[in-house]
């Protein structure tokens, strides 16, 4: 948005200040805000949907509205697991771990250290894996949003 104003004329002034008052930065600000949470949220959502998974994917991607802005949350049993991948074969590779990877869900347990894998499951329906690659699903979410925003908060401002 640009103003033109000269200072030395009452109603040029005016005008500018009557542009001001009906340009609505809080609301141009939440926008933004949901532009950039609605792109972390599809990312996610594909990220989560199509990761490589030999258990029950069972995450569930949201957005939720918090103070000054928005929460793209992941939840269910398998968030960890997808995003930060599991295992010693395919276990490693997230680009920022943030102390998570393979044997930190369950300090106590050395299984997925194994190469041979390991199972899971019920005796009578047990599987076999190696673990999985991770996802990366919330840290991709995150790089899109930021790849964005310089683009969105000028769509959002200059009108």
């Amino acid at each position: 948005m640009t103003i033109n104003v000269d200072i030395l004329d009452p109603a040029s002034v005016q005008a500018a200040i009557t542009q001001l008052e009906s340009y609505d930065l809080e609301a141009r600000v939440d926008e933004i805000c949901r532009r950039l949470a609605d792109i972390g949220f599809a990312t996610a959502s594909a990220g989560f949907a199509g990761a490589i998974y030999d258990g029950t994917n069972d995450v569930r991607v949201t957005v939720e509205p918090i103070d000054n802005g928005y929460a793209i949350k992941a939840n269910g049993q398998a968030v960890l697991f997808i995003e930060y991948g599991a295992g010693a074969t395919f276990g490693y590779g997230h680009p920022r771990p943030e102390g998570y990877g393979p044997g930190t869900y369950n300090p106590r347990s050395r299984r997925w250290s194994s190469p041979y894998g390991w199972y899971y499951g019920t005796s009578r329906d047990l599987h076999h894996t190696y673990g999985n690659p991770p996802a990366a699903a919330m840290y991709h979410a995150e790089q899109d949003a930021l790849r964005d925003v310089e683009r969105i908060a000028e769509e959002v401002l200059n009108r």
